[in-house]
C-alpha cells in the first residue's frame, strides 16, 4: 500500500488521513471487487491457545478451532461496522471496532463464549488504531484527530486515565514493554515528530520523551527489539528509513534507507531479521541494518506467517508461496479457490488464510497443499470441508 504525504492538521486532510488510518490499524472495511457482486473483507486475524479469531463481515467476530475444524463462537452486532485485531488479557478478548457513522466502541468478549462482558463507546475518538493491554489496562488512542490516550480498566470499563491535557500528540498504537507504553509524539501543533514518548501504563504519567533526530512523521508504530526502537518512516518521494534506536543510550545503532516508499504492515520479527511488505517481500539485518533480500511480487504483501526459516505471504489475488530466505528460494505455491481477504496466520501445524465467501482456508505449511476450508458463519456450520484436486 503507497500513501500520500501526510500535511499533518489540515482539516483539508483529514479524510484522506482518516482513511490511511483505518488501514493502517486493520480496521476491516468492505469493498465491492471490480467485475464481481460478492462483497469482500480484508480481515487482521489473530491465533491465540489454540483458537483463531477473525471479523468475516458487518458486525461479526468469530473464534475458530483449526485443530478440530469448528467454530466455536460467533458474536455479530449489526450497529458495528469493522473490528482492529483483537488483543487479550486474562479470559478476557478487547475488539475496536467502527460503527456506521464513524464512531468508535471497544467491545470486551468473554474468550471462551464470545459473550459481551462491556462495551465503551469512544464518541470523539473516531478511528482509533488497535488497543494494546497492560497494568490490566486497555489501552487506545487517537492518532489523528486529537492525539489523545485512554486507558480502560480491563475489567470494568471505567476509565482508569486520559491524557487529553497533556501538550503531546500520541501517534499509532503503542509498543508495550513492562509497565511502559513507546509512542511516537510531537508537540501539539508542530508538524514535525519530537521523538518516542515513553508513558507509565499503570498511572498514565509521562515518564520521559526521548528526543529522536530526522524521525519525521511515520506511519509506522514503533517495533521494540532488545531493548531497542526500531522506527520506520516511509515518504513517497526520499523512500523509506528504517532506524534501530538505543532506547538507554539515546542514541542512533544504525540507520537504513530503502530507495522505494515501503509501507509495513505489521512486520515479522524472527532471527534477528526484520521481515516486512508490500512492494515484494523485504528483509533486513536487525545486528547491522543491511537488506538481506527484496523478493519482488505484483501483489501487495500484507501480514505473513514465519515457518522454519521461510516467509508464507500472498503473491496473487489467490495464491499463497512460501519463501526460504537463506538461500532465496521458492518452496511451493499454492491457488486457492476464491481470493485472499485476510493477513496469513500460522495456527499452530497449519497455515490459515481467510478467502472470500467467509472460509478459512487451511494448508500444510510444508508443502502448500490445500487441507481443506472452514464455513466461518453460523448458517454453514460445519467440520472440514475437504478440497479434492486443490
Amino acid at each position: 500500500m503507497f500513501l500520500p504525504k501526510a500535511e499533518m492538521f489540515s482539516d483539508k486532510n483529514h479524510r484522506a488521513r482518516l482513511t490511511v488510518l483505518l488501514a493502517l490499524a486493520l480496521f476491516f472495511l468492505s469493498w465491492q471487487a471490480q467485475g464481481e457482486s460478492e462483497e469482500h473483507y480484508t480481515s487482521y486475524m489473530v491465533f491465540q491457545d489454540g483458537l483463531l479469531f477473525a471479523h468475516t463481515g458487518e458486525g461479526r467476530l468469530v473464534a475458530v478451532e483449526p485443530r478440530s475444524r469448528s467454530l466455536r463462537w460467533s458474536f455479530q452486532d449489526p450497529n458495528l461496522k469493522g473490528f482492529a485485531a483483537p488483543v487479550f488479557l486474562g479470559d478476557r478478548l478487547f475488539a475496536l471496532a467502527t460503527t456506521p457513522s464513524w464512531e468508535s466502541v471497544i467491545v470486551a468478549l468473554e474468550r471462551a463464549t464470545g459473550k459481551v462482558v462491556w462495551r465503551y463507546p469512544f464518541v470523539e475518538l473516531a478511528g482509533n488504531p488497535s488497543p494494546v493491554v497492560c497494568c490490566n489496562r486497555v489501552i487506545v488512542n487517537n492518532e489523528y484527530k486529537t492525539g489523545r490516550v485512554v486507558a480502560l480498566q480491563a475489567d470494568s470499563g471505567a476509565v482508569s486515565w486520559d491524557t487529553k491535557d497533556e501538550p503531546y500528540h500520541f501517534f499509532h498504537p503503542p509498543a508495550v514493554s513492562g509497565s511502559q507504553l513507546y509512542f511516537v509524539v510531537i508537540k501539539k501543533g508542530a508538524s514535525e515528530a519530537l521523538g518516542i514518548g515513553v508513558i507509565d501504563c499503570c498511572r498514565g504519567t509521562i515518564v520521559r520523551i526521548i528526543p529522536v533526530e530526522g524521525i519525521g512523521v511515520s506511519y509506522h508504530p514503533i517495533l521494540l527489539y532488545q531493548g531497542k526502537a526500531i522506527l520506520i518512516s516511509s515518504h513517497v518521494h526520499t523512500g523509506t528509513v528504517i532506524t534501530l534506536f538505543d532506547l538507554e543510550q539515546e542514541k542512533k545503532v544504525w540507520e537504513t534507507k530503502i530507495p522505494e516508499e515501503v509501507v509495513g504492515l505489521f512486520p515479522i520479527i524472527a532471527n534477528d531479521r526484520l521481515v516486512f511488505g508490500p512492494g515484494g517481500v523485504w528483509v533486513v539485518d536487525l545486528t547491522t541494518g543491511g537488506v538481506l533480500l527484496h523478493h519482488q511480487t505484483k501483489q501487495g504483501v500484507p501480514p505473513a506467517a514465519w515457518f522454519n526459516g521461510a516467509v508464507i505471504f500472498q503473491s496473487g489475488p489467490r495464491t499463497l508461496r512460501a519463501l526460504r530466505i537463506d538461500p532465496e528460494r521458492i518452496l511451493w505455491e499454492s491457488r486457492l479457490r476464491a481470493k485472499v481477504v485476510s493477513n496469513v496466520v500460522l495456527c499452530g501445524e497449519v497455515v490459515c488464510v481467510q478467502v472470500s465467501g467467509a472460509k478459512l482456508a487451511l494448508l500444510d505449511p510444508t508443502n502448500g497443499k490445500v487441507l481443506g476450508y472452514i464455513p466461518l458463519v453460523e448458517k454453514a456450520r460445519k467440520r472440514l470441508d475437504p478440497s479434492p484436486g486443490q
